[in-house]
């Protein structure tokens, strides 16, 4: 015994497996299933199984009841196995080892049904899930649950039964069940890549943009039999789709079928810089509208061409003569940083702009449209200019507005720049003193989950936060940012709110947990979302906590 006791190797084993834990199952202490969420779940319980099956295989059934009873918080991680792997003897074994299923029930019924053993364990109290049967391809199985729950429980499964891509359930579900489809069925099919099922929906009156493309990557091609197929369907989408893509032959095509050029067309046809469709849509105009048809939509092609800064679209059109014009061109111009576009339309044109101009290029971060505006054209800013910037973080702007053209500053700037986690926005705006300051400046500043703006805030405001900082943190599974509001700030964890741990990340509900908080109450009230978190909390909640090392001090004292 005292040989024993002297071997530090020893020593350390017994210490390590006293409670009964074999060399190999420590691996599975804080295995990541454990706080696996229930978005991952299928990855997380096929990772599990690579390091369970070859433990499994050492140790059998007896080792992995043993493992269970021993460390509770492992069964669900098993039953999960169980239910992927259809162990019934195993997911029995790890049912019958729980004193309450009710925290993982419906993900093991989840799992069964996404590995194809949907009603494995149903004599079990595991009740089969409908999202497993529609996503298993067993017919007989969703023809079973339909029989007994109805068509209204189906609905939410749908767009899964499509994503799943079993014909024959879609089929089931089409022919002989009485259930609503989305709107968008089609679309999921043909975007899941399921084209036997899209066909299947296309020939039963669904409809869809996308689906025409899977056949044919000719516009041209799709709109001829198109319209030889359906001759009164109206190609006016088409039109417009082809004056974007700058399509010629189907823009000649489309329009001798009778189809009359539209302004969405012309349009579209000026912002992306097809000039010669744009003249072929344009000669083309509706005659019986031809005295109303350019001065009602003529300054559109202008603007357009202006927003996306098409100089010299703008110039040949402001040479032709008979387009007009009107200050969104300018506007558009200067809220997208072009300087070019806005030098010409000021210099040849008379229109001018709005105040929204300059507002909208200190925004989007266009200095030098900025200093344009306000130096040549004369353009003053409005309060919003300031705003805009600061929601940008576009600091560089939010001091020349300032600085030099004394504008405006709306009271809750330095919430909109929080907001958006800018720290050197908020500094400027708390050197200047403008503004108004509110605890719920920290609140967006946590939000916006830049860690360094909230330390910023706490060491030279004494504004504080208020308990919704916290839940945004917790929300977000921002571990370090809980940390700094509870140790630092002085946020207090016990605040935090049961909507904001229901829907936060194990991490964070683990480092709640430490401080005291109930955590386990809120998760058992609420839908589950993690494979065995409760189990561990409790687990590790009920062991007593370890004992200190004792340190001896000075001197042993002789006898």
């Amino acid at each position: 015994m005292d040989a024993t006791l002297r071997d530090p190797v020893l020593v350390g084993l017994i210490v390590e497996y006293q409670h009964g834990w074999w060399h190999d199952s420590a691996v599975f202490r804080n295995d990541p299933l454990l706080f696996a969420s229930d978005d991952d779940l299928a990855q997380h319980v096929a990772v599990f199984g690579e390091r369970f099956v070859p433990w499994l295989a050492r140790r059998g059934l007896t080792g992995a009841i043993n493992l269970m009873s021993i460390y509770p918080p492992l069964v669900p991680c098993i039953a999960l196995h169980a239910a992927a792997t259809g162990n019934h003897p195993l997911g029995v074994a790890a049912i019958n080892n729980s004193n309450d299923i009710s925290s993982w029930v419906s993900l093991m019924s989840d799992t069964a049904g996404h590995f194809g053993h949907c009603n494995l364990f149903a004599s079990n109290g595991i009740p089969v899930s409908i999202k497993g049967a529609l996503t298993s391809g067993n017919v007989a199985l969703v023809r079973q649950l339909h029989d007994e729950r109805g068509p209204a429980v189906f609905k939410r499964y749908i767009e899964d039964a499509i994503r799943a891509g079993h014909l024959a359930v879609v089929r089931f579900l089409h022919e002989e069940a009485s259930v609503t489809w989305p709107f968008d069925a089609l679309g999921i099919a043909v975007q899941s890549g399921h084209q036997d099922i899209a066909a299947y929906l296309q020939e039963r009156g669904h409809q869809t943009d996308i689906f025409s493309r899977l056949e044919t990557d000719s516009l041209l091609e799709e709109v001829t039999n198109l319209h030889a197929q359906h001759p009164t369907t109206s190609l006016e989408h088409s039109l417009e789709e082809a004056a974007s893509e700058g399509l010629r032959d189907v823009i000649k095509f489309i329009l001798a079928t009778g189809t009359p050029s539209t302004p969405a067309a012309l349009q579209a046809a000026a912002k992306q810089g097809h000039l010669e469709c744009f003249q072929v849509l344009l000669a083309q105009r509706p005659q019986e509208q031809s005295d109303t048809y350019a001065p009602r939509l003529g300054h559109d092609y202008m603007d357009a061409c202006a927003s996306v800064g098409r100089l010299d679209l703008v110039r040949k059109l402001h040479n032709a003569g008979h387009f007009g014009c009107s200050k969104a061109a300018m506007d558009c111009a200067a809220a997208n940083g072009h300087l070019d576009v806005v030098t010409f339309l000021h210099e040849h044109r008379g229109e001018g702009c709005s105040v929204s101009a300059i507002d909208k290029a200190a925004g989007n971060n266009h200095l030098a449209v900025v200093k344009y505006l306000h130096a040549t054209v004369g353009i003053q800013a409005s309060r919003y200019a300031i705003a805009w910037a600061a929601m940008g973080g576009h600091d560089h702007i939010v001091r020349y507005l300032y600085e030099a053209m004394k504008a405006p500053v709306l009271d809750d700037v330095p919430e909109r720049a929080a907001r958006g986690g800018h720290l050197p926005v908020v500094r400027y705006l708390h050197e200047q003193g403008l503004g108004e300051w509110t605890p719920r400046v920290m609140d967006l500043a946590v939000k916006s989950g830049n860690i360094a703006l909230v330390a910023f805030l706490h060491a030279h405001r004494a504004d504080g936060c208020t308990p919704a900082a916290l839940d945004a943190a917790v929300v977000h599974g921002d571990v370090a940012m809980v940390r700094l509001l509870h140790d630092v700030v002085g946020a207090n964890a016990a605040l935090c709110s049961p909507m904001a741990m229901r829907q936060g990340t194990a991490d964070v509900l683990l480092y709640l947990a430490s401080l005291g908080v109930d955590v386990v109450r809120t998760l058992r009230a609420s839908a589950p979302r993690f494979v065995a978190l409760i189990e561990y909390l409790e687990y590790t909640q009920a062991r007593p906590p370890k004992a200190k090392k004792q340190r001896t001090e000075g001197r042993m004292q002789s006898m």
